[in-house]
């Protein structure tokens, strides 16, 4: 599966009025300096068995993970995505994804920038909830809201 194309990943779901509005990005240099929200990419290439912080011990097949956050501080998507990319065993743990992130590998990002009508970080995430391909890894990344999950992973990797 080309995971670049947005259209490929989200081919079979309604709601393409979200999906144009996402661009690709396979370099932290190139995010943009502006507010909105993002859906991470990452390989975890073997199985592991992760403390999720609160959440506790938890197995993650081998597969391509996605992760939907929103960036509406003040650093915006730069500040935010660019702290996910950096693989750094010594980062603090903040959120959910900062567990998840140090055994996979980041493949790029879809970011959508705010507009007028901004897209909603929960709107995002059941967008893929909804995809035939991705299965639902339960409770993570959505401590804050009443998702039930925010983090997803090819069924079929």
């Amino acid at each position: 599966m080309k995971i670049k194309q947005a259209s490929d990943l989200f081919a079979t779901v309604e709601n393409q009025a979200v999906v144009k509005h996402l661009n690709w990005i396979d370099a932290a240099t190139d995010l943009p300096h502006a507010k909105g929200v993002y859906i991470l990419a990452m390989q975890l290439s073997s199985e592991v068995t992760l403390d999720i912080g609160k959440l506790g011990a938890h197995t993650l097949p081998a597969s391509i993970y996605f992760y939907v956050g929103s960036a509406r501080g003040a650093g915006g998507l730069y500040s935010r995505v660019r702290r996910h990319w950096r693989n750094d065993e010594s980062k603090a743990k903040r959120w959910h994804i900062d567990y998840l992130r140090t055994p996979m590998q980041m493949l790029g990002c879809w970011v959508a920038v705010d507009a007028s009508d901004p897209i909603e970080e929960c709107a995002l995430a059941k967008l893929l909830a909804s995809h035939p391909s991705l299965s639902t890894f339960v409770q993570v990344g959505s401590s804050d809201c009443r998702c039930a999950s925010h983090v997803f992973y090819l069924s079929s990797a």
